[in-house]
């Protein structure tokens, strides 16, 4: 039998590294001037069919969620929203 601080080590060991994993991140999106769109667009392209949210009662893969922000981006902007101009959106979760 493994004593359970030894399992609790392991798992703050990982997670540490996943600490780190994503500050190393962070910093290269920021050092290439990547902004969290770009991030999603490209996350979005390189795994299109994959699953991005799934609650109870919906799945939808990255392609369906980035359909779904274009067509909320394209709404804002026919309502005369341009780039840098600020917002908020109140919605329940």
């Amino acid at each position: 039998m493994v004593e359970p601080y030894v399992e609790a080590l392991k798992r703050d060991i990982k997670s540490g590294f996943g600490v780190i994993e994503w500050n190393l991140l962070w910093r290269r999106w920021k050092f290439n001037n990547d902004s969290v769109i770009s991030v999603f667009r490209k996350t979005a392209a390189k795994n299109a069919d994959k699953i991005a949210i799934k609650s109870e009662t919906q799945t939808w893969t990255f392609k369906m969620l980035d359909q779904f922000s274009n067509k909320v981006a394209n709404y804002f902007t026919s309502l005369g929203f341009r780039a840098g101009d600020q917002m908020a959106l109140m919605m329940n979760n």
